[in-house]
């Protein structure tokens, strides 16, 4: 069955390329937009331990002063490696941007590039250790002189003092 019909479903008993493309764009866009409004929701019921001032100026939101920033935790390896993860907005991009924790055979922590200071942030680093404190926190590593990525140190390191860079 061949069709010229603009909302055709069928070609040759298959289905349409633009109906393929067109519920696959709706389809994309309703996720996108239920896992924002999930992100809103939980953002709403924890926002203080996801506060944090922007006291140097930025090319992503917050350019400078508050913001809100939601910290996601994976382990890669157990009891040994985790990734924190954070989004950065520049413009209409969003990307995400990620902090690696390795426990070394001390039981302290090696941070390799530190996201935005929440409190849940971290929180979620010192969780890492073995003896849960901000003491826990050995290492910290800049990766790199990019913004993005260097911009947290000095907050990192004032919550752990303890910590060589």
């Amino acid at each position: 069955m061949t069709t010229s019909s603009s909302s055709s479903v069928a070609v040759d008993g298959g289905l349409s390329r633009r109906w393929v493309v067109t519920s696959g764009a709706a389809l994309a866009a309703t996720l996108t937009t239920r896992a924002r409004d999930a992100r809103a929701d939980t953002i709403a019921t924890n926002s203080a331990a996801r506060e944090f001032k922007q006291t140097f100026p930025t090319l992503f939101r917050p350019f400078i002063g508050q913001g809100t920033k939601v910290t996601v935790k994976r382990e890669l390896v157990p009891d040994k490696l985790w990734a924190m993860e954070q989004n950065i907005e520049l413009g209409p991009l969003e990307t995400t941007i990620r902090c690696v924790v390795a426990r070394l055979d001390d039981g302290s922590l090696w941070v390799h590039a530190p996201l935005a200071p929440t409190r849940e942030f971290f929180e979620m680093v010192e969780s890492c250790a073995s003896v849960s404190s901000p003491s826990a926190v050995k290492y910290v590593v800049v990766p790199t002189y990019a913004l993005e990525h260097k911009i947290f140190t000095k907050d990192a390191l004032k919550r752990w003092s303890d910590a060589s860079l």
